[in-house]
């Protein structure tokens, strides 16, 4: 497998800017941009130091670090899943709409570790179809 394209912090913060314009909340953007960058390291520490290779599995990964990190003031959970969703379409991945609140409810359920990563990643897969 190529390397994985990869998350930078400031794809992620404007991630966060939409999901507040799109959905509103708190303003106040990044608040504790170390933990930001723990989350975004956390995949890549996976990819090549365990050997993860696993798109869907690094995509939880990063879908749970950034929303249990809580580094922004507000929608830290939509910019985990936004941040999921382009980590899989910049290699190769679409999800598929959500059916109702099923999305949403995945990643509280995630944030509240009420599932694995490991379920995450199976959930993510189930939802994906390859593009190109």
């Amino acid at each position: 497998m190529t390397e994985p394209e990869w998350l930078l912090p400031e794809d992620v913060e404007d991630l966060q800017a939409i999901a507040i314009e799109k959905n509103g909340g708190l303003t106040g953007g990044l608040l504790k941009p170390d933990l930001l960058e723990s989350a975004l390291a956390r995949p890549q520490n996976e990819y090549a130091y365990a050997g993860e290779d696993d798109i869907f599995k690094l995509a939880a990964i990063y879908a749970e670090g950034i929303a249990q990190n809580h580094a922004f003031a507000d929608a830290n959970k939509r910019t985990a899943f936004l941040a999921a969703t382009v980590f899989l379409l910049d290699n190769g991945y679409e999800l598929q709409k959500a059916t109702g609140s099923n999305h949403a409810d995945m990643m509280v359920n995630l944030t509240n570790k009420e599932i694995t990563r490991e379920d995450a990643a199976r959930y993510f897969q189930k939802h994906a179809r390859k593009t190109g």
